[in-house]
């Protein structure tokens, strides 16, 4: 061990200048073997992404072949110290050896509860959770990254940045008394013992590669001092592993990737453009302006820049940071103004990673890409993809086309989306799509190849979860009928059940009367499709059982805005009852009807609805539709009450009924009681009910009104003249 040169190189994870100051130390020490933290069974990625064209930034992915819900990704970007350490030791022929606990070990100790958890007392808990943060309120910062930033990211001398850096963590590693969590004293054990193995095997130059926080812990120093303990028994899976692209957006720092960088454009500039960063990245922010639509000229980048470095040395920093950058931008490329948002563009970017398909690749990321270009949809999946495509579902490529689309809408791969579906459409054998494409959809991919290696495989293991959790009528609806038009038969069985269970379950009627079109539109167009469709027939029997027998009772002492959701109900019960209706439920529905019609505590636009429909199926007579006139407008009748009984009556329906002079009389009568507030109250209310008329309507029931204003005046006439006609022309016309 003693004549081994072992050096420690404690980096932080995506600092762009830890990248800079290693690639300079490795340089300069030319060790012949390379320790990394990564985990001892990625020693095959590491080979393999040697050999493989790819463009970072990219990820290991470590799963549980028999739980692939249960992965580790391990993003590496261009400037991550450790992409840039691999990269030194594929130049330069150096071996590169794994020494952190394999990822077999690491998926089950991840998912384990409180597993060999170390108690930490609380004065010591925030310098284990944030180290770089304490230390940078110590220093007087509030910010921890740009603590960092200032006093570790542009260091020059790399020799004393590493040193320094492992004396700091050091350190804070006394203070808290050696108290971790269990996992990462157990990792740091692990590592112990590789680095052990390596010195042992004859390495005359050993660079080591880990976290700040690890390498006091596994300096020379502390391997002769500190004794090999037996590991305890750990768990194990078995794992496999791939490389895979990412994304600037997922190396972000998040509560779910806590070794993120807020800002890695940023980082990326000062990793690229070290010498002359600020100007790079504000000629970045520009670009992204323009790109937008938003013309910036090079002189507003160099005023922006001049006011950047003025910020820095009024706040004694020893250059502009992003913090400045992103001020100067907003002065002089005026942010608020363009509506730009600057967290989205220009701090995470639009750069996605890239790595060659290939055997190794996931098997359901192969067959996705090989389904594309089978289906000649490849021009689709980059990005500024063409917006939209018809598909005319009668040619059988694009009917293949329809349901791959349709799969991917199941597994909820936000790419191609359709648009809405006119249900009235009969003989309509056209989809039109819409496409847009992101970066994340590559991440995206790869997380649904771990439900399966296939498409249809993934839509099952997919629907299968969302059943388990499903609640909605409306999302069961949904999934059912891009699953039936994707031709995933084994999935119908159990969405059927699971529609079955909800409308059990679902007292609400108007989410139940929401699926009646879906399931009618499966009857109607599944063939379409070829797909079989009796369970469609045997749902939307039950689901018309439920609401015909029912929904009277959910039409009394309603609020305003359930009341319109409860017409929405009714009129799309009718609607199929009209089209598709036997005569065991249209008696039912009338019998409904009736009841809503004649109850006095159903909602006057309900019930008023109601009179217009038993109308117009002529189901009740003259002397019947008077009376209830005469109730619905007593002279003791509130405004709103009979403007919305009116509002549900000529709601879609023919104004037959108001022709009757004895009907005229009695609307007449009610108006000419009316004080004046209430009039003008009552004005706008009536004049949007009679909007929803023809034209041609409301002329007849103007000439029937005008043709009695020789004997008796009538305010209506004014409810019927033009739209131009003022609320207020018409009080003083009704004053006068």
């Amino acid at each position: 061990m003693a004549s081994c040169d072992m050096r420690l190189f404690g980096i932080r994870h995506h600092g762009s200048g830890s990248a800079l100051r290693l690639i300079a130390a490795l340089e300069t020490f030319s060790p012949d073997a390379l320790a990394i933290e990564l985990p001892s069974d990625a020693a095959e990625l590491v080979a393999r992404l040697q050999i493989t064209r790819h463009r970072p930034p990219i990820a290991f992915l470590h799963y549980d072949q028999d739980k692939p819900e249960r992965a580790i990704y391990l993003p590496m970007a261009v400037f991550s110290p450790e992409y840039q350490a691999l990269h030194y030791a594929w130049t330069n022929a150096v071996p590169v050896h794994c020494i952190d606990l394999p990822a077999a070990a690491g998926l089950c100790l991840s998912r384990s509860s409180e597993s060999a958890k170390v108690h930490i007392q609380a004065e010591y808990a925030h310098m284990v959770a944030d180290p770089i943060g304490y230390l940078a309120r110590q220093a007087g910062y509030r910010d921890g990254e740009r603590w960092w930033e200032s006093h570790f990211e542009r260091w020059t001398d790399h020799e004393q940045l590493f040193a320094l850096v492992c004396e700091l963590m050091g350190a804070l590693r006394e203070q808290t008394g050696g108290m971790d969590d269990g996992e990462t004293l157990l990792r740091e054990t692990w590592m112990r013992r590789q680095l052990r193995a390596l010195l042992a095997s004859g390495c005359r130059r050993l660079a080591v590669v880990c976290g700040a926080w690890h390498a006091p812990v596994l300096s020379t120093a502390q391997l002769e001092v500190t004794p090999e303990s037996p590991l305890p028994e750990i768990k194990t899976c078995a794992a496999a592993g791939a490389i895979i692209p990412w994304t600037y957006r997922h190396i972000a720092l998040t509560p779910a990737y806590t070794a993120g960088v807020p800002n890695p454009m940023w980082h990326d500039v000062l990793f690229q453009h070290k010498d002359h960063a600020p100007a790079a990245f504000l000629s970045h922010a520009a670009q992204c302006f323009r790109k937008h639509g938003h013309e910036i000229a090079p002189s507003a980048v160099i005023e922006a820049c001049r006011l950047a470095e003025h910020l820095a040395l009024l706040r004694e920093f020893p250059a502009p940071g992003i913090e400045e950058l992103l001020e100067a931008a907003s002065v002089l490329m005026p942010l608020k103004q363009t509506g730009f948002d600057p967290e989205d563009k220009l701090l995470y970017g639009e750069v996605t990673g890239y790595v060659e398909l290939s055997r190794e690749s996931l098997p359901f990321v192969q067959h996705f890409h090989n389904r594309l270009t089978a289906l000649r949809m490849n021009r689709f999946w980059k990005d500024g993809p063409p917006p939209e495509r018809l598909l005319d579902l009668r040619e059988p490529p694009q009917l293949e086309v329809s349901r791959f689309l349709h799969a991917c809408v199941v597994l909820d791969l936000a790419w191609a989306l359709p648009v809405e579906l006119d249900w009235n459409a009969r003989g309509n054998f056209n989809e039109r799509w819409m496409f847009h494409w992101n970066p994340g959809l590559e991440i995206e991919l790869v997380e649904l190849a771990l439900l399966g290696n296939t498409l249809e495989q993934c839509c099952g293991a997919r629907i299968r979860q969302k059943i388990g959790s499903a609640h909605a009528l409306p999302d069961i609806a949904l999934w059912l009928e891009h699953s039936l038009k994707a031709g995933l038969d084994e999935l119908w069985p159990d969405l059927a059940a699971a529609l079955d269970r909800i409308c059990l379950q679902d007292h609400d009627l108007v989410q139940l009367a929401r699926m009646i079109r879906p399931l009618q539109a499966i009857l109607d167009y599944g063939s379409l499709h070829g797909t079989p469709t009796d369970f469609a027939a045997r749902s939307l029997e039950g689901l018309l059982s439920h609401l015909v027998n029912r929904f009277s009772n959910h039409c009394i002492q309603l609020s305003q805005d359930r009341a319109q959701a409860m017409m929405e109900a009714l009129l799309a019960v009718q609607y199929h009852l009209d089209k598709n209706g036997s005569g065991e439920w249209v008696s039912l529905w009338k019998g409904q009807l009736r009841s809503i019609a004649h109850h006095r505590e159903s909602h006057p636009l309900l019930r008023g609805k109601c009179w217009s429909l038993l109308a117009g199926l002529k189901e009740i007579d003259e002397r019947e539709f008077l009376e209830a006139l005469q109730r619905e407008f007593a002279p003791q009748i509130g405004v709103q009450q009979a403007a919305e009984w009116f509002e549900g009556f000529l709601h879609g329906q023919s104004p037959f009924f108001l022709l009757l002079p004895d009907a005229l009389q009695c609307l007449n009568q009610w108006l000419a009681v009316q004080e004046e507030e209430d009039f003008l109250a009552f004005l706008p209310l009536m004049r949007r009910s009679f909007a929803q008329m023809k034209a041609s309507e409301r002329k007849r029931i103007l000439q029937a009104l005008e043709g009695h204003r020789s004997n008796q005046p009538s305010d209506w006439v004014w409810l019927l003249h033009s739209e131009r006609m003022s609320i207020i022309d018409a009080g003083c016309h009704r004053r006068g």
